[in-house]
């Protein structure tokens, strides 16, 4: 098991990124894949990754900036308004089933207890599915965004092996690439914009995504 024996959340500011690869136990990480890539289940369709007007201002920056469909499925988030109440428990909603909820949360209680932390607050819980689409290259990416604007951390755990980055910007420049690997985990501040790709090679890319908050 990797360990990071400093306050994590100061780690991943410090470092402003961080990977760890084999990150839950491997029953865990194929019970995940297993679940979320098994035929019959159900997403929600998005026509893109992320809102147009952030896609317009960095098309008109670099024309590698490319949007596509996506589909998602929501597991946890706040139903207040722009999270004007975010610090209230029951603000919470959950959207899945007590066992499928155990299986999201594999990831947050080995985050809890490889650094040991008694709890964190979860703003978002959600799963990402891009496809491979017509004449798509390697250079080319979704639109670069921050989730939210208020102070929290990023998880992204890769469920399954694919091709696809996961790409972090400078000055809206590409920074950094991390490619999606079965079981990695990567971490980063809410500040770090960043973008997804669809893959080429591979027919689809599952990513869970955890917005959390140290408590």
């Amino acid at each position: 098991m990797q360990t990071l024996k400093s306050n994590i959340f100061d780690k991943i500011d410090e470092q402003e990124f961080i990977v760890i690869d084999n990150f839950l136990p491997d029953n865990q990480a194929t019970e995940l894949c297993d679940w979320l890539i098994s035929a019959g289940q159900q997403w929600v369709f998005n026509p893109a990754t992320c809102v147009l007007n952030d896609f317009y201002e960095q098309k008109a920056i670099d024309d590698n900036c490319r949007e596509y469909l996506q589909f998602g499925k929501n597991f946890i988030k706040y139903n207040d308004d722009k999270f004007k109440e975010f610090q209230d428990e029951n603000k919470i909603s959950i959207h899945d089933t007590p066992e499928n909820m155990k299986k999201i949360f594999y990831v947050i209680d080995e985050f809890n207890k490889r650094f040991n932390l008694d709890k964190i607050k979860i703003f978002r819980a959600k799963a990402n599915l891009l496809t491979q689409y017509q004449n798509n290259k390697k250079e080319y990416y979704d639109t670069p965004h921050i989730d939210w604007d208020f102070p929290h951390h990023v998880l992204l755990y890769y469920v399954n092996d694919s091709d696809g980055d996961t790409i972090l910007f400078k000055d809206r420049k590409i920074w950094k690439r991390i490619s999606p690997k079965k079981n990695r985990l990567l971490m980063f501040n809410h500040k770090v914009l960043h973008a997804s790709s669809h893959p080429i090679e591979s027919v689809a890319r599952f990513v869970l995504n955890y917005n959390i908050q140290k408590v």
